[in-house]
């Protein structure tokens, strides 16, 4: 199953592909996934894993909409992807802190 927000991406992946030619489509997921390998080469979380590529998607998309996709691409990639880990850390710590919660009231 896709997610809406992955369809949107392909969308406009697809568009700019007819407008800028398949050249530059394939230029941009060349970075991505040669950033991506970088930034995941340490990375054994399969959850953080899942959250930094969604990032990197959404960072695609971003790029896409600028002047210059190829050069902006890679700080996106590093700032969505920080940023994605700031929210998992959050999310986590979250979560324990409500199941000692309910586990204290129990």
């Amino acid at each position: 199953m896709k997610w809406p927000m992955q369809r949107q991406i392909l969308k406009r992946k697809d568009d700019a592909a007819r407008f800028l030619g398949n050249e530059s489509t394939d230029s941009m997921e060349t970075l991505k996934n040669r950033l991506l390998t970088d930034r995941l080469g340490s990375v054994s979380d399969s959850e953080l894993r899942e959250t930094i590529q969604l990032a990197a998607h959404e960072s695609v998309a971003l790029a896409w909409s600028t002047p210059f996709p190829l050069l902006v691409l890679p700080e996106l990639i590093e700032e969505n992807g920080r940023a994605a880990q700031r929210r998992l850390e959050m999310q986590r710590r979250i979560r324990d802190r409500s199941k000692r919660m309910i586990s204290f009231s129990a």
